[in-house]
């Protein structure tokens, strides 16, 4: 016979004979004890509680049995992932045999110790609250709106984007800032509202930055950024956010269907998906590849890899306002295909005027695609329309040479060019 599955949320914690909570998240290990201790509290029980590490033989039968003082017990056990063998063993007899007028509540904060405990709790049926820690934004995210609810409060899209971008990454301030929300403010809770309260934070500072980055606005990103940067924030969640915000653009491009359906896949909330598909829209893959790539480069720059922190973020943010307005110049058609064996690869030099961090010009191969003839003098399509030769290409990269031949010659035919592409691979100024 199959277990019964009891996992419940903490919202849907309440007392039962023998209750155990799951996980190790803090705030909603203390949310879900309250929910249970304060139901149980209302039949003004005895209350006892001790720690299942230190658990000495016969404990809990001895505080589960009726005595004179109360008919009605709470017994809470804390560290049940640490439990003696003398509780183990005492606990798993007890399930037989419960007292109906006690509430036991459980506190497991995971882990595999007391893994025989857990199933025979599934197996009698007994509730077991859901504790773990919430690891994605989405999941962060579902939490504090149906705080809001429980509140009876309304907070719209851009007022959780603007709690998300401030709090979002630490449930514990998270919730704080809910409840502090719904206690001093009135109506509805819009963006204006929460920056009124964390909008100083360097977390919502940095996605001020990546919200003007991304829409291409240089002049306020770079402005945002220096007075981040003067008051003291550190480059590197400043370069975390414009990534995240990078990141959740990547992951939406592409996809079709509704919001709801991509925010379970993607494993993001409805409202991110929207944000990230209107954001995206100015976008195309190789400018936001392009940017991705900047983005790890700034990361490591900014980690201690480069020598100037503040330099390498605002490199990084001025590439991500640079990029998305060179999409007009990526057009497959006019683009001039290099023979690879069956396959050709289209490039474009309208990012020549690029450099990364280490002072690297780059050129762009935007995509592989069949082809039948190798058109030997046109490789590179520049943003006027016209094309270089191959042996201006080389010279770009330092060198007049192609590939040799055995008997010493240059040769320019299409299986040269196939050591072209890999001889460029290890060139300085480009970046394939």
């Amino acid at each position: 016979m199959a277990v019964k599955k009891t996992l419940i949320p903490w919202s849907s914690a309440k007392p039962a004979p023998i209750v155990m909570i799951s996980g190790n998240e803090p705030v909603l290990i203390r949310m879900a004890k309250d929910r249970i201790v304060t139901a149980a509290r209302k039949s003004d029980p005895e209350e006892i509680e001790f720690d299942a590490a230190g658990y000495q033989g016969g404990e809990l039968l001895m505080a589960a049995s009726p005595s004179l003082f109360s008919t009605s017990k709470l017994i809470v056990v804390d560290s049940v992932e640490k439990c003696s063998e003398a509780f183990l063993a005492d606990a798993l007899a007890y399930l037989d045999e419960p007292n109906d007028d006690a509430v036991v509540l459980l506190l497991h904060g995971g882990g595999n110790r007391g893994a025989k405990l857990v199933k025979k709790i599934e197996a009698k049926g007994f509730p077991r609250v859901d504790a773990a820690a919430l690891k994605s934004e989405s999941d962060r995210a579902k939490f504090a709106q149906g705080r809001f609810k429980a509140a009876k409060r309304q907070i719209d899209e851009s007022g959780m984007a603007a709690l998300m971008s401030a709090l979002g990454a630490d449930l514990s301030e998270l919730n704080a800032g809910v409840e502090q929300l719904v206690e001093d403010t009135d109506g509805t809770i819009t963006a204006q509202v929460v920056d009124q309260y964390y909008g100083g934070r360097v977390e919502a500072t940095g996605f001020k930055v990546a919200d003007a980055a991304v829409g291409g606005d240089a002049k306020n990103a770079l402005s945002l950024l220096r007075h981040a940067l003067s008051t003291g924030s550190d480059p590197v969640p400043l370069v975390a956010a414009v990534a995240m915000k990078l990141r959740s653009m990547a992951k939406v491009q592409g996809f079709s269907g509704s919001s709801g359906e991509l925010a379970s896949e993607l494993k993001m909330a409805p409202w991110q998906v929207d944000r990230a598909r209107r954001e995206v829209r100015r976008w195309n893959e190789v400018a936001l590849g392009q940017s991705l790539i900047a983005a790890a480069e700034a990361d490591e720059a900014v980690k201690g890899g480069g020598r100037d922190p503040v330099y390498a973020v605002e490199w990084f943010v001025s590439e991500v306002c640079r990029v998305p307005r060179t999409r007009a110049a990526f057009n497959p058609r006019g683009a001039l295909p290099l023979w690879l064996g069956p396959l050709a690869a289209t490039a474009s030099a309208i990012d020549s005027e690029s450099v990364d961090l280490r002072g690297h010009s780059r050129l762009v191969v935007r995509s592989v695609v069949p082809v039948q003839n190798a058109l030997r003098n046109s490789l590179v399509e520049l943003t006027s329309g016209n094309s270089i030769c191959l042996l201006c290409l080389f010279l770009l990269a330092g060198s007049n040479v192609l590939a040799d031949d055995a008997n010493g010659g240059t040769n320019f035919g299409p299986h040269s060019l196939v050591a072209l592409a890999s001889l460029l691979v290890g060139l300085d100024p480009l970046d394939l």
